[in-house]
């Protein structure tokens, strides 16, 4: 489906092919110029795919605490690196970038006390890269005004 900067590319495209066969260098430029910008506005998919399952590392930005993360197809082991406190999760993906986390049961009382097995996490993967993704993740629905936006890295800091 055609939406409106597809049209403006092609007419762009069109006018730069229609110049004179001696403007070729310029030609050339304006092309690598405008395909570049074009590329670069368009909308690009998040590609989660490598995060579904492995261990994942996450340093809570407002907390001098750090857990591992171990996610495996529909369960996801958390563990507080200097407690070893650790908890389980049911994870279930709603779509290629959004999955919900249900809490399980905690190796500590204090965890447990903590969450209750009638919430569900919300978590939205909103960018993906090499060494890290970025999530968002809400308590109970997607449209939640709590949220939490963070980062969790796919190896140690």
């Amino acid at each position: 489906m055609l939406v409106a900067s597809d049209l403006v590319f092609a007419e762009i495209f069109k006018e730069i092919c229609l110049m004179k066969k001696t403007d070729s260098l310029l030609r050339l430029f304006l092309l690598v110029i405008i395909c570049s910008v074009y590329a670069g506005c368009q909308e690009r998919k998040v590609n989660c795919t490598a995060i579904k399952n492995g261990r994942f590392y996450f340093y809570p930005s407002r907390s001098d605490r750090s857990y591992m993360i171990l996610r495996k197809d529909s369960l996801q082991t958390e563990i507080d690196v200097k407690t070893g406190g650790t908890s389980f999760w049911r994870v279930r993906w709603i779509d290629s970038c959004t999955y919900t986390t249900r809490f399980l049961y905690a190796s500590s009382p204090e965890v447990t006390n903590l969450f209750s097995n009638n919430h569900i996490v919300i978590v939205q993967i909103l960018r993906a890269r090499k060494d890290y993704y970025v999530f968002t993740g809400r308590l109970d629905s997607i449209s939640s005004p709590n949220s939490l936006t963070d980062t969790i890295w796919l190896h140690k800091k």
